[in-house]
């Protein structure tokens, strides 16, 4: 069997020459480079990850933050998924599972941490595609520093793939991403241009996150301080895990220095100075800051590289009579002009344990720390009242409990945070949040046990080893070396793959390189 090989040059990018400029304890600018398996997926596939996070003045790799938050955005940036990857020994990876029902068309995977959230110059977005696959050729933006070769070679019942790094990267440690699937081509990297070290100035967002954190305050029922100081247990069975807190004089408490796996049970009990459970616990809610600039680039119409591909095919205008059968989660009068709307499909997808973990992924809505619901539309009337609540079409009351809504009742939310929340009246002025529920009739019922919390962590991403699939025969987010030149590897035999490499050396020098393969 011959191989006829076309090496297609990428590069990973001219990483920028600035950064935080401070004292020697001052926090680094971190730039992420987010690197996805392929560019095409189905509604369904797994997407795997890799993030490189780099000192954005000297283009290393550094560990600064411990995680990496990353997010699956439809082009209104809606929120399909959300995952934190955790530095594992240096290295951000984990995956994204596609919902099984996300429309054909272009989405976008955003990588921020903490400190560089919302600095499109520091983030990393991603386009893929699903449902449909790329056309035409990908062009570089600019040349690697080092450009590996890659061949292969028939190796028994498998293919065997050789990668020759250049004497240049055996004398410092490199790490690459390297990927090999059935597609044919993969898109151009878009990984914008070197910064000004005058534009990021001396901008960072807080503080890194090298740990997780439990917050939250204790009050009388009446929602007044506590005259002593009260004392917070919180329980994890599922990760033997035990811990207590006072709080301070103003009931706030903190639980730090964390390291929780995402869906870890939190059983979270306060008590006031004489052990006595009759007091209000709440706990503050995870925000994660909303993408406030444009995913889309004006440079680049995503829709003039697309063509049909997998498993779709394109018909001409049809037109379509059926008697349509109303159930119940569908879409209603309301529902057709709402902002956002999540129906039963949808969410069984995201599989919350709570609505405040629905709201947390809709692009605008804000949780407070007592569990509050603010909209902020640009024809709120109210700025940052909080949101009117309605269920099964009947506004609530503002003390009205979202806890009292089990998640398996809920059939379908919709949300109206424009001018469109004027249909419910005055109630609308301040954006309403419209729950419906399969049985249709929820009563308005308040916690029995105000000092007891059942709190869903929102950790990291446990590691899952990667499972090959129909179109990914190999993917290894995390090949490092030290003084070695040849890599290889075994895949499944195939009539035609290609083969992705982008990486870092530890001097802040870009590897990366394309090869196709097609057996003859």
């Amino acid at each position: 069997m011959r191989l006829v090989i076309a090496i297609l040059c990428l590069c990973l990018g001219a990483l920028p020459p600035s950064a935080w400029a401070g004292d020697a304890g001052a926090l680094l600018q971190e730039r992420l480079h987010l690197v996805t398996d392929r560019a095409c997926y189905d509604a369904g596939d797994r997407m795997w990850l890799r993030v490189f996070m780099t000192d954005a003045s000297t283009r290393r790799p550094v560990v600064q933050s411990n995680y990496v938050h990353v997010e699956l955005l439809d082009e209104t940036a809606m929120v399909f998924e959300r995952v934190m990857l955790m530095a594992r020994d240096g290295v951000f990876n984990g995956h994204i599972d596609l919902p099984p029902s996300a429309d054909a068309g272009t989405y976008y995977v955003r990588a921020y941490t903490r400190l560089n959230a919302n600095r499109p110059d520091l983030e990393s977005v991603a386009r893929v595609a699903v449902g449909q696959s790329w056309r035409g050729e990908s062009k570089p933006i600019c040349r690697p520093d080092h450009e590996p070769q890659v061949w292969a070679e028939p190796a028994g019942d498998s293919t065997r793939v050789y990668i020759l790094l250049p004497d240049e990267c055996a004398l410092t440690e490199a790490s690459m991403a390297v990927a090999v699937s059935t597609d044919s081509v993969v898109p151009r990297l878009d990984i914008g241009t070197s910064l000004n070290r005058d534009l990021l100035g001396d901008h960072v967002n807080g503080l890194a996150e090298t740990a997780q954190r439990v917050t939250g305050r204790v009050t009388a029922m009446d929602g007044k301080v506590l005259p002593g100081k009260a004392t917070v247990l919180m329980l994890a069975p599922q990760a033997d895990f035990y811990e207590s807190t006072m709080t301070g004089v103003d009931g706030r408490f903190a639980f730090e220095d964390l390291e929780l796996a995402d869906s870890t049970v939190l059983i979270v009990q306060a008590t006031d100075s004489k052990n006595r459970g009759n007091v209000l616990l709440t706990i503050d809610e995870v925000q994660f800051p909303e993408c406030k600039y444009p995913l889309a680039s004006d440079e680049f119409d995503m829709k003039n590289y697309m063509v049909t591909g997998g498993r779709n095919v394109v018909l001409d205008e049809l037109q379509v009579h059926a008697i349509h059968v109303a159930r119940v989660g569908e879409m209603d009068a309301f529902s057709t002009i709402a902002d956002a709307s999540l129906s039963q499909e949808r969410l069984d997808e995201i599989d919350a344990s709570c609505l405040h973990d629905v709201f947390r992924r809709i692009a605008g809505v804000h949780l407070t720390s007592d569990e509050r619901i603010i909209i902020r539309g640009r024809t709120s009337i109210y700025g940052d009242s909080y949101a009117s609540i309605a269920v099964d079409g009947v506004v609530q009351p503002e003390e009205f409990d979202l806890h009292s809504i089990p998640m398996a009742d809920v059939a379908r939310v919709d949300v109206f945070k424009s001018g469109t929340s004027m249909i419910w009246g005055v109630d609308g002025g301040r954006g309403l949040i419209s729950i419906t529920t399969k049985g249709g009739k929820i009563a308005s019922v308040k916690r029995t046990t105000p000092n007891l919390k059942k709190v869903i962590a929102t950790g990291y991403q446990a590691a899952k080893p990667f499972s090959s699939g129909s179109r990914m025969l190999y993917w290894n987010p995390a090949v490092k070396t030290r003084g070695d030149k040849l890599l290889w590897f075994n895949i499944s035999r195939a009539a035609h793959f290609s083969v992705s490499i982008e990486g870092l050396t530890g001097d802040g020098k870009t590897i990366a390189a394309h090869a196709e393969f097609i057996s003859q």
